[in-house]
């Protein structure tokens, strides 16, 4: 297996490509189970409250394993002594994901 100084940016990207294609094909059965999950706890919500409450869970979810994964990414590559190491990276990649993983740069 080759392995170059863009890897980890590439599997954490990779990693959070698949959850949400996976998300995406399911989002249905997702829906589901969120929102019988929440009417569980909250059994007096309007079927309107319960969506507006399922969508926003689904979102948060969403956020929340984004930021934990482009977090972790520059956390590994972020290290004051492989800085040069992916300067050359960050640089000849102008894509979103490589800027959020390069703030912590």
């Amino acid at each position: 297996m080759f392995f170059t100084s863009e890897s980890p940016i590439c599997i954490g990207l990779r990693f959070l490509r698949y959850v949400f294609d996976s998300h995406r094909e399911h989002v249905k059965e997702l829906s589901e189970i969120l929102r019988h999950l929440i009417r569980e706890r909250h059994p007096r919500l309007s079927e309107t409250e319960l969506d507006y409450r399922r969508d926003e869970l689904i979102v948060l979810i969403h956020h929340g394993l984004a930021y934990g994964v482009i977090k972790k990414i520059s956390l590994s590559v972020g290290h004051q002594d492989l800085k040069d190491s992916f300067s050359d990276v960050f640089n000849s990649n102008d894509l979103l994901s490589y800027k959020f993983s390069r703030s912590k740069f």
